[in-house]
């Protein structure tokens, strides 16, 4: 109980850290546009290719546990890029000007 509280701390801090830097890194007037083509291609990417990177690496290491491998590695990934924004963020801020 008391991890899965955690956990969902840590999702809401996450989600809260890339939003509020995604926001403040685009001008308002191409905020929108510029978020969804960074959040779907990363979603098509990363979770549409999950299962062919996945597969091919359990054929090829013959390990069952690759999938648990490859989750733990994207975990850290995440960990150390929402370390980055949290330290970096506030000098990454975007001014409105020049623009497009």
């Amino acid at each position: 109980m008391a991890l899965s509280l955690r956990w969902q701390a840590f999702n809401r801090l996450n989600k809260w850290n890339v939003d509020n830097f995604l926001a403040s890194v685009f001008p308002a007037e191409i905020r929108y546009t510029a978020v969804a083509i960074i959040q779907n291609a990363a979603m098509a990417i990363f979770a549409g290719l999950a299962p062919l990177y996945v597969s091919t690496l359990t054929h090829y290491f013959n390990v069952i546990m690759i999938p648990a491998k490859v989750l733990t590695i994207a975990y850290a990934i995440q960990i150390i890029a929402i370390l980055i924004v949290i330290i970096f963020g506030k000098k990454l801020k975007a001014s409105t000007e020049n623009y497009l």
